[in-house]
């Protein structure tokens, strides 16, 4: 009763934010007082109003903590998980489950959208009401942050530039603290191109935690980005889980599965950076080959979201060249959003360097590995050495036939070697859980 009383005399001075999450306690309600006093009694969006709400976020961040261990009153551990786009999503879905699925949690999805990347939608609401996941619409209008009293704010997207400014790294961290969830296979190129985008940004540099898919990827984010190696923790990736309960009938027409039964079933994927990691110009004539050679095969087409916008950009293809680059027969070309049911349905993988290389290890099965030194330089030291020693390596084209030849007769000498490998290149990549093993860490801190 006094608890209630006092809440209706704050709430009537400030907004504690209870349309969101209803006080729990009396440790809970001084805190979100004090907090709601310091941005509705003196806002301010200047650089010293900004450093002084970093400071208090922090000192919120440390007293809820210190509140639930001293067990002053029931708060629960309030994660805003940040959503982009529904393909994004997959790499926050397991670990927003295991957290909702935890009375010690508070979570609550806060749909940002995502900067028209390469045309990927940016519609979560539809995605998520066809999941009966709830959500706070945050494209429409800016949401007060300060009133989600949050410990945590969850992206797996660490590009800045494709989230609205309000709610960019600088802008969270002034309302809570802020952890990385990896969207793919973090890992770069040997060349450096890509390393501070994969190491180094800001949503790296800052967060609380960086959640990676494995404990060899600290040296890589010390380098590019200055993150010590107690923020990076090696759990391995939300976005495999995905994989280990996926069926093809998720991510294939049923026209494919019934034409592609009883046939040894080859997943293409190659990348889009015609200049650095790409092979489609060099090997995609001998895949096609390779299909008509062999009609006992049938081939599944995924290339990377990015390489039909570069090959016109490039003027080195059309699109209807590109669309019927293998005919229809005994070939399916995919673009779907949910592509994790391919893996399941596939025998084999051929792919140049693309995060395929690494999610395709939950389903441990075989894969050609299109290699290419020059442009930027093959794969970086994170990640070169288990590809190179686990995966079968084409570097030119004619060598891709007589591979998968051997592979579809039952030849697999590397099997045992690529199982030790993919467990290195990421944690528990064969048994999944990372998501449920996330929040264990997060809840083992902070409640």
């Amino acid at each position: 009763m006094v608890r209630q009383r006092l809440s209706r005399h704050l709430r009537e001075r400030y907004d504690l934010g209870v349309a969101y999450d209803p006080v729990r306690s009396h440790a809970d309600l001084l805190i979100r007082y004090l907090w709601a006093r310091l941005f509705q009694r003196r806002p301010g969006d200047d650089e010293r109003s900004r450093r002084r709400q970093e400071r208090a976020a922090c000192i919120a961040f440390l007293a809820r903590r210190l509140a639930r261990k001293l067990r002053l009153g029931p708060i629960p551990i309030r994660i805003v998980f940040l959503a982009g786009d529904p393909v994004d999503w997959g790499s926050l879905h397991t670990l927003f489950l295991a957290c909702r699925a935890d009375p010690a949690f508070k979570v609550l999805v806060l749909n940002v959208g995502f900067g028209g990347w390469m045309g990927l939608s940016s519609d979560c609401r539809a995605f998520f009401a066809a999941r009966g996941i709830r959500s706070i619409d945050g494209i429409a209008a800016p949401v007060a942050l300060d009133r989600l009293n949050a410990d945590l704010f969850v992206t797996s997207s660490p590009y800045d530039e494709f989230r609205p400014p309000c709610y960019r790294v600088a802008e969270l961290r002034r309302f809570g603290r802020l952890a990385y969830i990896t969207y793919g296979a973090d890992f770069a190129d040997r060349s450096g191109r890509l390393a501070k985008q994969t190491f180094g940004l800001e949503a790296q540099r800052r967060a609380w935690r960086v959640f990676s898919r494995s404990p060899q990827t600290a040296p890589q984010y010390r380098a590019e980005g200055g993150v010590p190696a107690r923020r990076v923790v090696g759990l391995g990736l939300p976005l495999i889980d995905l994989h280990h309960t996926a069926r093809p009938a998720d991510s294939l027409p049923p026209d494919v599965l019934r034409a592609s039964a009883g046939k040894y079933k080859i997943l293409y994927t190659p990348h889009h950076s015609l200049e650095g990691w790409s092979t489609f110009l060099r090997h995609g004539d001998a895949v096609r080959r390779l299909l008509a050679d062999m009609p006992d095969c049938y081939l599944v087409f995924r290339p990377h979201p990015g390489l039909l916008p570069r090959l016109l950009h490039d003027k080195v293809m059309s699109e209807s060249e590109f669309r019927g680059f293998f005919g229809q027969e005994r070939c399916h070309l995919d673009e779907s959003e949910a592509y994790y049911g391919l893996f399941r349905w596939s025998d084999l993988l051929i792919s140049d360097a693309s995060s395929f290389l690494v999610q395709y290890a939950a389903v441990g099965k075989p894969v050609i590995y299109t290699l290419r030194e020059d442009g930027w330089g093959g794969l970086d030291d994170a990640l070169r050495p288990e590809v190179l020693q686990g995966y079968y390596l084409a570097r030119e084209s004619a060598e891709i036939a007589p591979l998968v030849q051997r592979l579809k007769a039952g030849e697999d000498p590397l099997a045992a070697q690529r199982r030790a490998c993919q467990e290195r290149m990421v944690h528990g990549i064969h048994e999944g859980g990372a998501g449920q093993r996330i929040a264990t860490y997060i809840k083992a801190r902070l409640a």
